[in-house]
């Protein structure tokens, strides 16, 4: 009964343990001075301890046999060295080796990233939050990186992890990897209108490349967005493509982003632009806007579509790009009217007494 209870413990440990640093490859990472190995033994006597890798590369295993040197092997490699170690020494035990922990890793970026350089991190991180921290790739980048790891080179292609959700091309990054980023050599220029902003970039390309795989890519950084027209410069021309269209290096494509706003002008606290949600009607913009004010009139409101027709608002659904215009009320109306009439008139008035006095 007392095995069990003591197998179970090590089973819940080695789950614990094992999900704060899952995702490391054994056959990958290389161990280094300050990681920290678990080893369990279970036997008549069971032991659990948690062991340092030392400065020098070992790892003490005292009392039960002198110490093993470690650092410079794959995690697979050195759990295997201590397993035969101590299997020469204690007969009849279980041995079990987990790693624990690992000491911040230092790694290198290199080529067309906008700040390359040697960046330190807690522990392992993904390829591409490795990039984030150099302030990612410059609009020349080369999607094709390579990670060179122990005198080994590991080839990846970004770009089918950011359209394709290829997530064995966002490997993780261990200690001293060296990560380089080609620029590339045959490229498109693609533009995306949003709202009234241009931003524009370079999508290289081997061969040739549909509008469908870049529109991906397109939308996985601007998700908001919803191209509707797409346009292709192709030496001299353009015209409008579907999404199979081949584009090749050279040419220029342009996405027109679908309007995501709704506008709100005229008499209440906040005017301006609010983002479109669908199915609301006038009196959410105004609501949003902070209210009407005093000189507002709900009842007289215009709609100004994106065609630019203007027509009286009577509840009909709204659409985004539409503009909401708020009118002064008629009274409000009046009384500027007759304030601006009263003025004119007490001119008017003086003007005369004055004419009366001259005479």
């Amino acid at each position: 009964m007392k095995a069990k209870y003591l197998l179970l413990l090590l089973l819940l440990f080695v789950c614990v343990i094992s999900s704060a640093i899952e995702g490391i490859d054994e056959n990958e990472y290389i161990l280094k001075p300050g990681d920290r190995l678990l080893l369990q033994i279970v036997s008549a006597d069971t032991v659990s301890r948690v062991m340092p890798i030392l400065i020098e590369g070992d790892i003490s295993l005292y009392p039960f046999c002198e110490p093993v040197k470690v650092a410079g092997k794959t995690l697979a490699q050195g759990k295997q060295l201590i397993h035969d170690k101590l299997s020469t020494k204690l007969k009849n035990s279980s041995i079990y080796i987990i790693l624990a922990d690992v000491s911040p890793i230092l790694y290198h970026i290199t080529g067309a990233v906008q700040f390359p350089g040697e960046f330190y991190a807690e522990r392992p991180l993904t390829l591409y939050a490795a990039l984030r921290f150099a302030r990612g790739l410059m609009t020349t980048a080369s999607h094709r990186i390579e990670i060179l790891r122990n005198g080994r080179k590991i080839d990846v292609d970004l770009r089918k992890y950011l359209t394709l959700h290829d997530l064995s091309q966002n490997p993780l990054i261990y200690h001293d990897d060296i990560i380089h980023v080609d620029y590339a050599e045959n490229f498109a220029k693609v533009f995306v209108n949003i709202d009234t902003l241009t931003t524009s970039e370079l999508y290289e390309i081997d061969n040739y490349v549909t509008v469908r795989e870049i529109r991906a890519g397109m939308e996985r950084k601007h998700r908001w967005t919803n191209m509707e027209e797409i346009i292709v410069y192709h030496e001299g021309e353009s015209r409008k493509v579907d999404l199979d269209y081949k584009v090749i290096a050279g040419d220029s494509l342009f996405f027109k982003v679908q309007e995501r706003f709704l506008y709100l002008t005229g008499y209440v606290w906040r005017p301006g632009r609010f983002a479109f949600q669908a199915g609301e009607t006038i009196d959410y913009y105004i609501k949003t806007a902070g209210g009407l004010k005093s000189t507002g009139s709900r009842k007289y409101a215009k709609l100004i579509n994106r065609e630019g027709q203007r027509v009286a608002y009577r509840g009909q659904p709204l659409r985004p790009g539409d503009t909401i215009y708020i009118p002064e009320t008629w009274l409000s109306q009046t009384r500027t009217y007759l304030s601006s009439f009263s003025i004119i008139v007490s001119i008017v008035s003086a003007l005369i007494l004055l004419n009366m006095q001259i005479k």
